[in-house]
């Protein structure tokens, strides 16, 4: 039923995506909202507490959504965390966003995209917004 009134506003609006964000945790609305998902994105920070959750997530979100999971790792440092990831967890990551200092910079003033256009971070934008594209 969810998934009709996606399609619907999706045909209405002539949406190429519709983008939920919901809360941090497993509410109610989170699981209606999965379940009638054909991608889910889930950001994970990486620290030991996320990380620790993101498998039990993981299944959760691939149970209840028919479709394609995509996990993106936030403030990763030069560790290799994300190989660590899907090596540990068994599941792949689509990105793995560094940890730069660059964000507090513009700090809600502008898009870090267009202050910073060549910065790896913006590179690991594009790689979030193809990985969604190839998926639809």
């Amino acid at each position: 039923m969810l998934g009709e009134a996606f399609r619907l506003l999706s045909e209405e609006f002539d949406l190429d995506y519709l983008i939920l964000d919901t809360s941090a945790g497993m509410s109610n609305e989170t699981l209606v909202a999965l379940a009638g998902s054909r991608t889910v994105l889930t950001l994970v920070r990486s620290d030991r507490v996320d990380l620790n959750t993101a498998r039990l997530n993981a299944d959760l979100v691939q149970t209840l959504s028919r479709g394609q999971l995509m996990l993106v790792l936030s403030g990763v440092g030069p560790t290799g965390l994300d190989l660590e990831f899907e090596k540990a967890y068994r599941l792949p990551v689509t990105a793995a966003l560094p940890a730069v200092a660059e964000v507090a910079e513009v700090s809600g003033q502008t898009l870090f995209v267009e202050t910073f256009p060549e910065h790896q971070l913006t590179t690991r934008y594009q790689e979030i917004a193809d990985a969604l594209a190839a998926a639809a």
